[in-house]
């Protein structure tokens, strides 16, 4: 692997955590602070 397909690799898989995270985020902010057992 070379550079250049490390980078890519890694904007690939930081532009998908950051989809999960949007999609996630309304439900981060409505359990903020509270106790969850899971």
């Amino acid at each position: 692997m070379n550079t250049q397909t490390r980078e890519t690799t890694s904007m690939s898989d930081a532009q998908s955590k950051a989809g999960t995270l949007i999609e996630a985020l309304p439900w981060i902010q409505r359990f903020a602070g509270t106790t969850m057992v899971i």
